[in-house]
Protein backbone atom coordinates (compact mmCIF):
# COMPACT_ATOMS: atom_id res chain seq x y z
CA UNK A 1 0.00 0.00 0.00
CA UNK A 2 1.21 3.50 -0.83
CA UNK A 3 1.13 6.71 1.23
CA UNK A 4 0.90 5.06 4.63
CA UNK A 5 2.69 8.08 6.07
CA UNK A 6 -0.24 10.32 5.03
CA UNK A 7 -3.68 10.58 6.63
CA UNK A 8 -6.16 8.50 4.66
CA UNK A 9 -8.23 11.37 3.28
CA UNK A 10 -5.07 13.18 2.16
CA UNK A 11 -3.83 10.21 0.13
CA UNK A 12 -6.10 11.07 -2.82
CA UNK A 13 -4.30 14.36 -3.41
CA UNK A 14 -0.93 12.65 -2.97
CA UNK A 15 -1.83 10.05 -5.60
CA UNK A 16 -3.01 12.72 -8.02
CA UNK A 17 0.22 14.72 -7.55
CA UNK A 18 2.21 11.61 -8.46
CA UNK A 19 0.26 11.19 -11.69
CA UNK A 20 -2.10 8.37 -10.77
CA UNK A 21 -5.48 8.33 -12.51
CA UNK A 22 -7.06 5.48 -10.55
CA UNK A 23 -6.86 4.40 -6.92
CA UNK A 24 -7.90 1.51 -4.72
CA UNK A 25 -7.92 0.87 -1.01
CA UNK A 26 -8.92 -1.95 1.30
CA UNK A 27 -12.09 -0.65 2.93
CA UNK A 28 -13.99 2.65 2.69
CA UNK A 29 -16.50 2.09 5.48
CA UNK A 30 -14.89 4.24 8.16
CA UNK A 31 -15.73 7.34 6.11
CA UNK A 32 -18.98 8.67 4.63
CA UNK A 33 -19.27 7.77 0.97
CA UNK A 34 -19.98 11.39 0.08
CA UNK A 35 -16.68 12.54 1.59
CA UNK A 36 -14.74 9.96 -0.39
CA UNK A 37 -16.58 10.81 -3.60
CA UNK A 38 -15.74 14.48 -3.08
CA UNK A 39 -12.03 13.66 -2.69
CA UNK A 40 -12.06 11.55 -5.83
CA UNK A 41 -13.79 14.21 -7.89
CA UNK A 42 -11.61 17.05 -6.57
CA UNK A 43 -8.46 15.19 -7.58
CA UNK A 44 -9.67 13.79 -10.89
CA UNK A 45 -9.38 10.19 -9.74
CA UNK A 46 -11.29 7.01 -10.54
CA UNK A 47 -11.95 4.54 -7.75
CA UNK A 48 -11.17 1.21 -9.39
CA UNK A 49 -11.57 -1.33 -6.58
CA UNK A 50 -12.21 -1.90 -2.89
CA UNK A 51 -13.13 -4.85 -0.69
CA UNK A 52 -16.53 -5.81 0.64
CA UNK A 53 -16.69 -5.80 4.46
CA UNK A 54 -14.49 -8.65 5.77
CA UNK A 55 -16.25 -9.38 9.04
CA UNK A 56 -14.30 -8.76 12.24
CA UNK A 57 -10.86 -7.94 10.84
CA UNK A 58 -9.26 -7.35 14.23
CA UNK A 59 -10.40 -10.81 15.35
CA UNK A 60 -8.74 -12.40 12.34
CA UNK A 61 -11.69 -12.68 9.98
CA UNK A 62 -10.81 -12.21 6.32
CA UNK A 63 -14.19 -12.30 4.64
CA UNK A 64 -17.61 -13.84 5.17
CA UNK A 65 -18.35 -15.64 1.91
CA UNK A 66 -17.36 -19.15 2.98
CA UNK A 67 -18.68 -19.01 6.54
CA UNK A 68 -21.75 -21.21 7.14
CA UNK A 69 -24.42 -19.55 9.26
CA UNK A 70 -23.32 -16.01 8.43
CA UNK A 71 -25.41 -15.64 5.27
CA UNK A 72 -27.58 -12.78 6.55
CA UNK A 73 -24.51 -10.83 7.63
CA UNK A 74 -22.89 -11.47 4.25
CA UNK A 75 -25.93 -10.16 2.39
CA UNK A 76 -25.95 -7.03 4.51
CA UNK A 77 -22.26 -6.50 3.78
CA UNK A 78 -22.85 -6.74 0.05
CA UNK A 79 -25.65 -4.20 0.25
CA UNK A 80 -23.31 -1.83 2.08
CA UNK A 81 -20.50 -2.40 -0.43
CA UNK A 82 -22.81 -1.76 -3.37
CA UNK A 83 -24.05 1.47 -1.84
CA UNK A 84 -20.47 2.69 -1.56
CA UNK A 85 -19.57 1.47 -5.05
CA UNK A 86 -22.48 3.37 -6.57
CA UNK A 87 -21.61 6.54 -4.67
CA UNK A 88 -17.95 6.31 -5.67
CA UNK A 89 -18.71 5.17 -9.24
CA UNK A 90 -16.47 2.17 -8.60
CA UNK A 91 -16.99 -0.66 -11.10
CA UNK A 92 -15.50 -3.49 -9.02
CA UNK A 93 -15.83 -5.01 -5.55
CA UNK A 94 -13.54 -7.72 -4.23
CA UNK A 95 -15.44 -10.25 -2.15
CA UNK A 96 -13.07 -11.87 0.31
CA UNK A 97 -13.64 -15.60 0.76
CA UNK A 98 -12.80 -15.89 4.45
CA UNK A 99 -10.78 -18.27 6.59
CA UNK A 100 -12.26 -21.76 6.87
CA UNK A 101 -13.52 -22.34 10.43
CA UNK A 102 -11.65 -25.06 12.28
CA UNK A 103 -13.47 -28.38 12.01
CA UNK A 104 -15.96 -27.11 9.41
CA UNK A 105 -17.33 -29.54 6.85
CA UNK A 106 -15.60 -28.94 3.51
CA UNK A 107 -18.71 -29.46 1.41
CA UNK A 108 -20.75 -27.08 3.57
CA UNK A 109 -18.09 -24.38 3.37
CA UNK A 110 -17.90 -24.72 -0.40
CA UNK A 111 -21.68 -24.60 -0.79
CA UNK A 112 -21.86 -21.47 1.39
CA UNK A 113 -19.21 -19.77 -0.71
CA UNK A 114 -20.92 -20.57 -4.01
CA UNK A 115 -24.33 -19.41 -2.80
CA UNK A 116 -22.96 -16.20 -1.31
CA UNK A 117 -20.87 -15.21 -4.32
CA UNK A 118 -23.76 -15.99 -6.64
CA UNK A 119 -25.94 -13.67 -4.55
CA UNK A 120 -23.30 -10.93 -4.66
CA UNK A 121 -23.01 -11.18 -8.45
CA UNK A 122 -26.78 -11.10 -8.91
CA UNK A 123 -27.08 -8.00 -6.74
CA UNK A 124 -24.17 -6.23 -8.45
CA UNK A 125 -25.20 -6.94 -12.05
CA UNK A 126 -28.02 -4.35 -12.32
CA UNK A 127 -25.54 -1.64 -11.32
CA UNK A 128 -22.93 -2.72 -13.89
CA UNK A 129 -20.57 -3.65 -11.06
CA UNK A 130 -18.26 -6.67 -11.25
CA UNK A 131 -17.53 -8.96 -8.33
CA UNK A 132 -13.85 -9.93 -8.16
CA UNK A 133 -12.48 -13.12 -6.61
CA UNK A 134 -8.80 -13.33 -5.66
CA UNK A 135 -7.00 -16.50 -4.59
CA UNK A 136 -4.67 -15.73 -1.66
CA UNK A 137 -1.95 -18.17 -0.66
CA UNK A 138 -1.81 -19.82 2.75
CA UNK A 139 1.58 -18.30 3.52
CA UNK A 140 0.15 -14.77 3.55
CA UNK A 141 -3.30 -15.74 4.80
CA UNK A 142 -3.33 -19.15 6.54
CA UNK A 143 -6.54 -21.11 6.14
CA UNK A 144 -7.97 -18.82 3.44
CA UNK A 145 -10.66 -20.72 1.54
CA UNK A 146 -9.82 -19.51 -1.98
CA UNK A 147 -6.11 -20.16 -2.39
CA UNK A 148 -5.48 -21.52 -5.92
CA UNK A 149 -6.13 -20.27 -9.44
CA UNK A 150 -7.56 -23.59 -10.64
CA UNK A 151 -9.90 -23.61 -7.65
CA UNK A 152 -11.17 -20.14 -8.61
CA UNK A 153 -11.86 -21.26 -12.19
CA UNK A 154 -13.79 -24.30 -11.01
CA UNK A 155 -15.86 -22.24 -8.57
CA UNK A 156 -16.68 -19.59 -11.17
CA UNK A 157 -17.86 -22.32 -13.51
CA UNK A 158 -20.14 -23.69 -10.81
CA UNK A 159 -21.40 -20.27 -9.75
CA UNK A 160 -22.63 -19.87 -13.32
CA UNK A 161 -21.52 -18.32 -16.58
CA UNK A 162 -23.91 -15.41 -16.15
CA UNK A 163 -22.14 -14.46 -12.93
CA UNK A 164 -18.53 -15.00 -13.95
CA UNK A 165 -16.14 -14.39 -16.80
CA UNK A 166 -13.73 -16.97 -18.20
CA UNK A 167 -12.50 -16.64 -21.77
CA UNK A 168 -10.27 -19.56 -22.81
CA UNK A 169 -8.12 -19.28 -25.92
CA UNK A 170 -5.02 -20.60 -27.66
CA UNK A 171 -2.55 -17.70 -27.52
CA UNK A 172 -1.20 -18.69 -30.95
CA UNK A 173 -4.59 -17.97 -32.52
CA UNK A 174 -5.03 -14.29 -33.42
CA UNK A 175 -8.75 -14.70 -33.93
CA UNK A 176 -9.00 -16.47 -30.58
CA UNK A 177 -7.51 -13.41 -28.91
CA UNK A 178 -9.94 -11.12 -30.73
CA UNK A 179 -12.90 -13.27 -29.72
CA UNK A 180 -11.86 -13.64 -26.07
CA UNK A 181 -11.04 -9.98 -25.51
CA UNK A 182 -14.07 -8.93 -27.51
CA UNK A 183 -16.30 -10.96 -25.19
CA UNK A 184 -14.47 -9.58 -22.17
CA UNK A 185 -14.83 -6.02 -23.43
CA UNK A 186 -18.57 -6.39 -23.83
CA UNK A 187 -18.72 -7.14 -20.08
CA UNK A 188 -16.49 -4.22 -19.06
CA UNK A 189 -17.69 -1.42 -21.27
CA UNK A 190 -14.82 -1.90 -23.72
CA UNK A 191 -12.09 -1.29 -21.15
CA UNK A 192 -9.26 -3.17 -19.45
CA UNK A 193 -7.19 -1.65 -16.68
CA UNK A 194 -4.49 -4.34 -16.84
CA UNK A 195 -3.61 -7.08 -19.32
CA UNK A 196 -1.28 -9.71 -17.86
CA UNK A 197 0.28 -11.10 -21.02
CA UNK A 198 1.82 -14.38 -19.89
CA UNK A 199 2.42 -17.01 -22.57
CA UNK A 200 5.33 -19.36 -22.13
CA UNK A 201 6.49 -22.93 -22.67
CA UNK A 202 10.01 -24.35 -22.46
CA UNK A 203 11.87 -27.27 -23.94
CA UNK A 204 15.10 -28.26 -22.21
CA UNK A 205 18.21 -29.51 -23.99
CA UNK A 206 21.00 -28.50 -26.34
CA UNK A 207 19.86 -26.95 -29.61
CA UNK A 208 21.42 -29.60 -31.87
CA UNK A 209 19.31 -32.30 -30.21
CA UNK A 210 16.06 -30.35 -30.18
CA UNK A 211 13.32 -31.33 -32.61
CA UNK A 212 11.68 -28.95 -35.03
CA UNK A 213 8.45 -29.26 -33.04
CA UNK A 214 10.22 -28.33 -29.79
CA UNK A 215 11.70 -25.23 -31.42
CA UNK A 216 8.49 -24.20 -33.15
CA UNK A 217 6.19 -24.40 -30.14
CA UNK A 218 8.44 -22.13 -28.08
CA UNK A 219 8.54 -19.54 -30.84
CA UNK A 220 4.82 -19.79 -31.55
CA UNK A 221 3.70 -19.53 -27.92
CA UNK A 222 6.38 -17.37 -26.33
CA UNK A 223 6.80 -14.78 -29.09
CA UNK A 224 3.77 -14.93 -31.36
CA UNK A 225 1.41 -15.49 -28.44
CA UNK A 226 2.69 -12.46 -26.54
CA UNK A 227 2.63 -10.28 -29.66
CA UNK A 228 -0.92 -11.41 -30.39
CA UNK A 229 -1.99 -10.47 -26.86
CA UNK A 230 -0.31 -7.09 -26.99
CA UNK A 231 -2.02 -6.24 -30.27
CA UNK A 232 -5.45 -7.56 -29.38
CA UNK A 233 -5.46 -5.91 -25.97
CA UNK A 234 -4.51 -2.41 -27.08
CA UNK A 235 -8.04 -1.09 -27.79
CA UNK A 236 -9.27 -2.11 -24.32
CA UNK A 237 -6.16 -0.70 -22.65
CA UNK A 238 -6.41 2.56 -24.60
CA UNK A 239 -9.98 3.03 -23.44
CA UNK A 240 -8.95 2.74 -19.79
CA UNK A 241 -5.47 4.26 -19.89
CA UNK A 242 -4.40 0.80 -18.75
CA UNK A 243 -1.21 -1.14 -18.27
CA UNK A 244 0.22 -4.02 -20.29
CA UNK A 245 2.34 -6.46 -18.26
CA UNK A 246 4.44 -8.85 -20.34
CA UNK A 247 6.10 -11.81 -18.61
CA UNK A 248 9.65 -12.42 -19.82
CA UNK A 249 12.39 -14.20 -17.84
CA UNK A 250 15.93 -13.81 -16.58
CA UNK A 251 16.74 -16.00 -19.57
CA UNK A 252 16.14 -12.77 -21.48
CA UNK A 253 19.11 -11.13 -19.75
CA UNK A 254 21.79 -13.59 -20.86
CA UNK A 255 21.39 -16.68 -22.98
CA UNK A 256 20.99 -19.82 -20.86
CA UNK A 257 22.68 -23.04 -21.99
CA UNK A 258 20.20 -25.83 -22.77
CA UNK A 259 17.52 -23.15 -23.02
CA UNK A 260 18.76 -21.47 -26.20
CA UNK A 261 15.41 -21.15 -27.97
CA UNK A 262 13.59 -20.28 -24.76
CA UNK A 263 16.19 -17.58 -24.03
CA UNK A 264 15.77 -16.18 -27.53
CA UNK A 265 12.02 -15.91 -27.05
CA UNK A 266 12.42 -14.14 -23.72
CA UNK A 267 14.89 -11.67 -25.21
CA UNK A 268 12.17 -11.02 -27.77
CA UNK A 269 9.55 -10.37 -25.08
CA UNK A 270 11.91 -8.00 -23.30
CA UNK A 271 12.63 -6.14 -26.56
CA UNK A 272 8.94 -6.02 -27.42
CA UNK A 273 8.15 -4.55 -24.00
CA UNK A 274 10.84 -1.89 -24.27
CA UNK A 275 9.61 -0.88 -27.72
CA UNK A 276 5.93 -0.84 -26.74
CA UNK A 277 6.73 1.23 -23.66
CA UNK A 278 7.40 4.03 -26.16
CA UNK A 279 4.86 3.15 -28.85
CA UNK A 280 1.92 2.58 -26.52
CA UNK A 281 2.81 5.55 -24.35
CA UNK A 282 1.32 7.90 -26.91
CA UNK A 283 -2.03 6.18 -26.30
CA UNK A 284 -1.81 6.59 -22.52
CA UNK A 285 -0.99 2.90 -22.08
CA UNK A 286 1.98 1.99 -19.89
CA UNK A 287 4.03 -1.20 -20.20
CA UNK A 288 5.86 -3.38 -17.70
CA UNK A 289 8.18 -6.33 -18.30
CA UNK A 290 8.45 -8.84 -15.45
CA UNK A 291 11.58 -11.04 -15.46
CA UNK A 292 11.49 -13.86 -12.92
CA UNK A 293 14.28 -16.15 -11.83
CA UNK A 294 13.26 -19.82 -11.70
CA UNK A 295 9.75 -20.10 -10.19
CA UNK A 296 8.10 -23.23 -8.80
CA UNK A 297 5.69 -23.86 -11.70
CA UNK A 298 5.13 -26.79 -14.09
CA UNK A 299 7.52 -25.17 -16.61
CA UNK A 300 10.37 -26.60 -14.50
CA UNK A 301 9.28 -30.04 -15.72
CA UNK A 302 10.31 -29.05 -19.22
CA UNK A 303 12.31 -31.63 -21.13
CA UNK A 304 13.30 -32.26 -24.72
CA UNK A 305 12.43 -34.93 -27.23
CA UNK A 306 14.39 -38.14 -26.83
CA UNK A 307 15.68 -37.52 -23.29
CA UNK A 308 14.52 -38.04 -19.72
CA UNK A 309 16.41 -34.96 -18.51
CA UNK A 310 14.30 -32.14 -17.06
CA UNK A 311 15.05 -28.58 -16.09
CA UNK A 312 14.13 -29.24 -12.46
CA UNK A 313 16.79 -31.99 -12.27
CA UNK A 314 19.47 -29.59 -13.46
CA UNK A 315 18.41 -26.91 -11.01
CA UNK A 316 18.56 -29.28 -8.05
CA UNK A 317 21.93 -30.64 -9.16
CA UNK A 318 23.32 -27.12 -9.45
CA UNK A 319 21.95 -25.96 -6.10
CA UNK A 320 20.12 -23.06 -7.72
CA UNK A 321 17.29 -21.27 -5.96
CA UNK A 322 13.71 -21.80 -7.02
CA UNK A 323 11.30 -19.14 -5.78
CA UNK A 324 7.65 -19.76 -4.79
CA UNK A 325 4.97 -18.61 -7.20
CA UNK A 326 3.70 -16.18 -4.54
CA UNK A 327 6.89 -14.15 -5.00
CA UNK A 328 6.11 -13.77 -8.68
CA UNK A 329 2.50 -12.84 -7.93
CA UNK A 330 3.65 -10.11 -5.55
CA UNK A 331 5.96 -8.59 -8.17
CA UNK A 332 3.22 -8.72 -10.81
CA UNK A 333 0.95 -6.90 -8.38
CA UNK A 334 3.64 -4.26 -7.87
CA UNK A 335 4.04 -3.96 -11.63
CA UNK A 336 0.28 -3.44 -12.02
CA UNK A 337 0.38 -0.61 -9.48
CA UNK A 338 3.70 0.91 -10.47
CA UNK A 339 5.23 2.91 -13.29
CA UNK A 340 8.60 1.25 -13.92
CA UNK A 341 9.35 -0.79 -17.04
CA UNK A 342 11.50 -3.62 -15.67
CA UNK A 343 10.62 -5.77 -12.66
CA UNK A 344 12.61 -8.72 -11.32
CA UNK A 345 11.44 -11.67 -9.25
CA UNK A 346 13.90 -13.00 -6.71
CA UNK A 347 17.26 -11.87 -5.37
CA UNK A 348 19.11 -13.93 -7.98
CA UNK A 349 17.21 -12.14 -10.75
CA UNK A 350 18.42 -8.77 -9.49
CA UNK A 351 21.97 -10.09 -9.21
CA UNK A 352 21.80 -11.38 -12.77
CA UNK A 353 20.51 -8.03 -13.98
CA UNK A 354 23.47 -6.26 -12.35
CA UNK A 355 26.02 -8.76 -13.60
CA UNK A 356 24.84 -8.77 -17.21
CA UNK A 357 24.74 -4.95 -17.26
CA UNK A 358 28.10 -4.25 -15.62
CA UNK A 359 30.28 -7.33 -16.13
CA UNK A 360 28.98 -9.44 -19.00
CA UNK A 361 32.38 -11.01 -19.65
CA UNK A 362 32.42 -12.39 -16.11
CA UNK A 363 29.00 -13.94 -16.68
CA UNK A 364 30.24 -15.45 -19.92
CA UNK A 365 33.30 -16.98 -18.27
CA UNK A 366 31.20 -18.42 -15.45
CA UNK A 367 28.74 -20.00 -17.85
CA UNK A 368 31.48 -21.44 -20.04
CA UNK A 369 33.20 -22.98 -17.02
CA UNK A 370 30.02 -24.14 -15.33
CA UNK A 371 26.92 -23.82 -17.50
CA UNK A 372 23.91 -22.59 -15.59
CA UNK A 373 21.84 -25.67 -16.34
CA UNK A 374 24.46 -28.38 -16.68
CA UNK A 375 23.94 -31.74 -15.01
Amino acid sequence: MLYNDVDFLDRFAAAARDGFKGVEFLFPYAYPAHDLATRLQANGLQQVLFNAPPGNWDAGERGLACLPGREAEFRGSIAQALAYACALQCPRIHVMAGVVPQGADTATVRASYIANVRHAAEQAAPHGIHILLEPINHRDMPGYFLNRQDQAHALIAEIGAANGSIHPLDVRDRQGWENALGDFGRETGGKADVLLNNAGVARFGVLEDMSDADCDIQIDVNIKGVINGARAGLPLLKAAGGRLINIASCAGLYGSPKLAVYSATKFAVRGLSEALDIEYGRHGVSVACVMPWFIETPILNAGASGTNEHMSDALRAGGLEVYPVEDAAQVVWEAAQGKALHYFVGKRAKQMRFATSHMPNVVRKQLRSRPLLST
